[in-house]
C-alpha cells in the first residue's frame, strides 16, 4: 500500500515538473463540449476520480503538461477553493479578469483587438547561435481575414465573442536550412500570470507565450506541425515539423504593427491582385466562363486532351457567401464527346475549393478556382480533378485527393462568356 502511494506521489510529482505554474486561483466554468460531465483525474490524463458538471464555477490552481504537450489544471471549488483534482485546460472557460495579472498589467491577446509579435534573426545572431534553425518567427491573433481574400466578411470581426479567453493565431517561420516559408493555425487559451498556451488541433503540437514586458513577449516551443497536420492532403512523410532544438526552444518576440503580420501572411498564403471571385459570383444570375482552344495551341499542347471548356457558377442560395455550386462541361480532342461534372465550392483565402460530387470513384477530387488578371478566372487541376476520359482511376496509396493530372490539362486561363454560349454546351 505505502510503495503504491509512493509511487503515484512520484508521478504525480513528475507532472508538475514538466510546466506547473500558479494561476493565481482564476475563476473558471466548466464547457465540455461533449456535453457529458467533465473528467476530474487523479494526475494530468490519469485515473478519473469524479466529474463536474458543465456550468461549475471552479477555482485553477495549478497546471501542467501531459507528455503529449495537451494543458491541464489542477482545479479547486470555486467558493471554497476545496481541491478536486486535474481536468483538461481546453473544457473550462477562464473569465476576461485572468488576463488582467500578466506581467506589467498588459495582456497579450484581448477579444477586440487584433496583435502582432516577431523577430527576424540577422546574421550576426545567427552567426553566435549555429544551432538554431530558425531565422523569422511571427505570430499574428488577426479577427478577421484579409479585405482581398476570397473569404473575408463584413462580419467577421463582430462575430468574436467578447469575454471569451481564446484566441486563433497563426504562426509565421522561416528555416535556414529549409527552403520556403512555413505557417499553421493555433488556438490558444487561458492567459494568466503563468502563460498562454497555443496548440495545433489533433495532437499536432504547441507552444506557451508569456509576457515578458510591455514590448515583449517570450515563446516556449514544444514543437508544432507547419506544414500538414490535422486534415491535410500532403501525401505522407511531406509534413514540416518545428522541432524544439538545442537553439529554438524559447524565442523573444517583439509587438509589431499589424501590417508586418499581414505582410508574412501574404508571404505564406499569397493572393493575387484584381477583383475577388466573390464579388463576380451572385444568387441571382449565373456567372459563366470558359475557352475555346485552336488547332494551332493543341498542336503545340499534343498532350492536352481538352478542346473546349465551360463553367457555369452561382451562390447556394442557402448558404450565402459559403458554396458556390459549379457545372463544368469539357469538349474532349477537339468535335470529340461532351463531359459535364457538378462540383461544390468553398472559399479559402487565395481560391476557391471545388469538391467533384460523382456516383464513381472519382468523387471527392478537386479542382481550384483563383483569380487571373484582369478578367481572367484561372481553373487548376492539380490532382485529376475534371472528367476526362481515363483520368478517373484510383489514388495510389499514400497519397490522397488524388493522382496527379496525367495529360496537358492542370491550368487553364479562362475568360467570361455570355450565359448563351455556356448553354449552348451545357
Amino acid at each position: 500500500m505505502h510503495r503504491s502511494f509512493h509511487i503515484a506521489l512520484l508521478i504525480a510529482v513528475e507532472w508538475l515538473c514538466l510546466g506547473a505554474d500558479s494561476f493565481g486561483q482564476t475563476s473558471c466554468q466548466v464547457i465540455d463540449p461533449t456535453g457529458t460531465p467533465l473528467n476530474v483525474r487523479t494526475i494530468p490524463n490519469g485515473h478519473i476520480v469524479g466529474t463536474l458538471n458543465n456550468g461549475t464555477l471552479v477555482s485553477v490552481l495549478d497546471r501542467a503538461f501531459d507528455r503529449g504537450g495537451k494543458q491541464w489544471v489542477y482545479v479547486g471549488m470555486y467558493d471554497d477553493k476545496r481541491p478536486v483534482g486535474w481536468v483538461y485546460r481546453g473544457f473550462i472557460d477562464c473569465a476576461a479578469i485572468e488576463r488582467e495579472h500578466t506581467p506589467e498589467g498588459k495582456p497579450l491577446f484581448t477579444a477586440d483587438q487584433e496583435a502582432c509579435f516577431g523577430r527576424v534573426y540577422d546574421r550576426t545572431h545567427l552567426a553566435r547561435h549555429p544551432q538554431q534553425k530558425v531565422t523569422s518567427l511571427h505570430i499574428f491573433r488577426y479577427l478577421n481575414e484579409r479585405p482581398e481574400a476570397e473569404n473575408w466578411r463584413p462580419d467577421q470581426r463582430s462575430a468574436i465573442p467578447r469575454g471569451s479567453d481564446r484566441a486563433w493565431v497563426q504562426a509565421f517561420v522561416a528555416f535556414r536550412d529549409r527552403p520556403g516559408y512555413f505557417h499553421n493555425w493555433l488556438m490558444c487559451m487561458g492567459e494568466s500570470n503563468a502563460a498562454v498556451n497555443c496548440f495545433v488541433e489533433c495532437d499536432d503540437g504547441t507552444f506557451d507565450m508569456k509576457r515578458e514586458s510591455p514590448t515583449t513577449a517570450l515563446l516556449y516551443n514544444h514543437g508544432f506541425v507547419v506544414i500538414g497536420g490535422c486534415g491535410s492532403e500532403l501525401e505522407e512523410g511531406k509534413e514540416v515539423f518545428f522541432h524544439p532544438g538545442e537553439d529554438d526552444k524559447v524565442f523573444r518576440l517583439e509587438n509589431k504593427p499589424i501590417a508586418v503580420c499581414r505582410a508574412e501572411e501574404q508571404k505564406a498564403i499569397p493572393i493575387r491582385m484584381g477583383k475577388p471571385l466573390r464579388e463576380r459570383f451572385k444568387k441571382d444570375e449565373e456567372f459563366c466562363f470558359g475557352r475555346d482552344y485552336d488547332a494551332a495551341h493543341l498542336a503545340n499542347h499534343p498532350q492536352q486532351k481538352i478542346s473546349s471548356l465551360r463553367a457555369v457558377a452561382r451562390l447556394d442560395p442557402a448558404e450565402w457567401q459559403d458554396t458556390v455550386n459549379l457545372d463544368v462541361a469539357v469538349t474532349l480532342n477537339r468535335d470529340g464527346p461532351t463531359a459535364r461534372a457538378h462540383y461544390s465550392c468553398s472559399p479559402l483565402a487565395a481560391s476557391w475549393e471545388c469538391s467533384l460530387e460523382m456516383d464513381n470513384g472519382c468523387s471527392g477530387r478537386t479542382i481550384s478556382l483563383v483569380r487571373g488578371r484582369n478578367e481572367e478566372v484561372m481553373l487548376i487541376n492539380r490532382n485529376s480533378g475534371l472528367p476526362i476520359e481515363k483520368e478517373c482511376v484510383a489514388a495510389p496509396a499514400g497519397r490522397p485527393g488524388g493522382p496527379p493530372t496525367s495529360s496537358d490539362d492542370r491550368i487553364f486561363r479562362l475568360l467570361p462568356i455570355s450565359a448563351d454560349a455556356c448553354r449552348h454546351q451545357h
